[in-house]
């Protein structure tokens, strides 16, 4: 998925920087668009369920070393390990 450069002008700066290291604990944090930011709450049950069961899917296909995370109204904290096949990229 493309991002619009405009609406964070240095995401680009962050990825090409980004780097994988398998076995290494990552704390990842993803915020809603700002457009959803008022319209969506993650912590409504429903939407809370999906984003539960996706991390625990990844981590039960070993794409990830779950260790904890939480769900926040605009955003999701997210702490986990790479495995040796995988890479952040792929992972997030």
């Amino acid at each position: 998925m493309r991002r619009d450069s405009s609406i964070n002008p240095h995401s680009n700066a962050l990825r090409e920087r980004r780097v994988s290291f398998p076995g290494h604990i990552y704390h990842l944090v993803k915020c809603l668009d700002t457009g959803l930011r008022r319209q969506v709450d993650l912590t409504n049950p429903a939407y809370a369920e999906i984003i539960t069961e996706a991390l625990f899917h990844q981590s039960d296909r070993n794409e990830c070393r779950l260790f904890t995370f939480v769900v926040m109204p605009d955003h999701v904290h997210w702490l986990f390990a790479l495995p040796e096949h995988e890479t952040l990229s792929d992972t997030v």
